[in-house]
């Protein structure tokens, strides 16, 4: 054969690497040797908003706050979707292919970056977490693709146009998003409707206020990022004889309740902690108790059907109410304390300071994710007894009611007046129980697992063997304890709700 004719390209694999870098450079010229004023403005915009994440950030924020339940459930779906697909570009995939980015002399320095990425280039990072954080929500709320899945793909875009990647980087992180987000969904399909609620089976007939007569509600102005205050306002517009009084600076929730001497109704606009403060004095007080929500999480809200202010106001024109259990701490420190949702040890005290710390700055969504990694990465089991039985404790949880799913991670409750406590812990004998029980939790399968126990009961007995740990009632961070005794109080307390509203 002669040494100058052509010999056949490289096949299978090789040859198609050899291809797809072919039409990469060509791709890559093309662009860089364009000039489009209005790409050459926004797009440089767009990849730096990407950085971070923090334009999925904001969205997932914004989705929070204003969107409804499966809305929130993307948003949460996506933030998580973001970890794994970042987590498998940067430090798995640029990692094992080690490719380097493309000559970027080739492309305008105006339309270049600030600052140069120095990692390797396949996949690109960026890519992937915007398809993974697109897809999660498209899939959990499909009328907001025609807007998310467009701006991801002009993220995409932008990686290629800015001059720090090739256009198969993009291609392979945009595929690596979409499947991990398409992946979850199959793992751990969204829940089905809640179904709706019965409140309490004892209904009480309250006075109805049409116009919220001799009602004071006390606004916790810290509540929902200081959202709190613009809700309680949209209630006055509904009831305008509602007044609404702040506490004054270093005065608590409850001192301000106490100081309006309420003769009728307890009623407060905040979230779960400033309901739990509002039902302690109501028990005290033998007053009903309104919670108007405005806070970041509003589940003792939901579980008594007021999903909104209207709820709220319409429930106290009507006079509609219900008896609800309370659950009861006594601790060996002589402090007691009551919870109408939950109460924990172990991680997830962790979890709600960081949490709580977090979340005026980034987003309850966001917040929550970046507190979730570092508690379970700082996790340590601690000596207890739970019920009688020793164990390595990881963290427990205890419900005033039952929760469902049963066996799963509870989520939602069909009565507040079943006279039941729900416990659950996790007992994690060593670091290799504690991963194979995050990774079960971070599948869906945490049922599965024999270090996770569940059962209802009327009370339980807690002992921490090192000594004090911190305890959390309806998220709020109590003083630690070392022996806890949680109790549930029947039909404790009234409360104003909407028996049977899905919220």
């Amino acid at each position: 054969m002669d040494r100058n004719e052509e010999r056949p390209g490289p096949r299978g694999i090789r040859g198609l690497v050899r291809r797809i870098r072919i039409l990469d450079d060509e791709v890559f010229l093309a662009l860089a040797g364009s000039h489009q004023p209005v790409l050459d403005a926004v797009m440089p915009r767009l990849t730096r908003a990407a950085d971070h994440s923090v334009l999925w950030l904001g969205t997932a924020a914004f989705l929070t706050v204003g969107g409804d339940r499966r809305s929130v459930h993307g948003a949460w779906r996506g933030v998580a979707a973001i970890g794994v697909a970042s987590l498998l570009a940067n430090q798995v995939g640029k990692r094992v292919f080690g490719r380097t980015r493309p000559v970027i002399d080739h492309v305008p320095r105006r339309r270049r970056p600030a600052r140069i990425p120095e990692s390797t280039s396949f996949p690109s990072g960026h890519a992937a977490s915007a398809a993974a954080f697109a897809t999660a929500v498209s899939l959990a709320r499909p009328r907001l693709a025609p807007a998310l899945v467009p701006l991801a793909l002009a993220v995409g875009f932008s990686r290629v146009y800015t001059g720090v990647h090739h256009p198969s980087d993009v291609v392979a992180g945009l595929a690596l998003g979409a499947g991990v987000s398409t992946v979850g969904a199959v793992v751990r399909p969204l829940a089905a409707t809640r179904p709706r609620r019965t409140v309490s089976r004892t209904p009480v007939d309250l006075p109805g206020r049409l116009y919220g007569d001799d009602v004071v509600v006390v606004v916790n102005p810290v509540a929902g990022g200081g959202t709190a205050e613009a809700a309680a306002r949209a209630l006055v517009a509904r009831l305008p004889r509602v007044r609404l009084v702040v506490p004054a600076p270093g005065e608590s929730v409850a001192d301000a309740l106490r100081a309006v001497a309420p003769t009728g109704v307890v009623a407060v606009c905040g979230g779960d902690g400033t309901a739990n403060a509002a039902a302690a004095v109501a028990l005290e007080l033998e007053r009903p108790l309104l919670v108007v929500p405005g806070g970041t999480f509003n589940h003792v809200a939901s579980d008594l059907g007021i999903g909104s202010v209207a709820d709220a106001a319409e429930a106290l024109r009507s006079g509609s109410a219900a008896r609800i259990d309370m659950g009861t701490i006594e601790t060996d420190t002589g402090a007691e304390w009551v919870f109408l949702n939950t109460a924990s040890i172990g991680a997830y005290p962790d979890f709600v300071r960081i949490r709580q710390r977090l979340a005026n700055r980034l987003g309850g969504p966001v917040a929550a994710a970046i507190a979730s990694v570092l508690v379970w990465r700082g996790s340590r089991p601690v000596a207890a007894t739970v019920g009688g039985r020793s164990l390595r404790l990881a963290a427990l949880f205890v419900g005033n009611g039952r929760y469902s799913p049963g066996r799963d991670l509870p989520q939602w409750r069909h009565r507040l007046d079943d006279g039941l406590l729900d416990v659950r812990y996790l007992d994690a004998d060593s670091w290799s129980d504690l991963l194979a029980s995050v990774t079960r939790l971070l599948t869906g399968r945490i049922g599965a697992s024999q270090r996770y126990v569940a059962a209802l009961t009327d009370g339980v007995e807690v002992s921490v063997h090192a000594g004090p740990e911190r305890l959390t009632c309806d998220g709020e961070v109590r003083p630690p304890a070392a022996h806890l005794r949680f109790r549930v109080r029947p039909d404790a307390l009234t409360v104003y709700a909407c028996p049977g509203r899905r919220t």
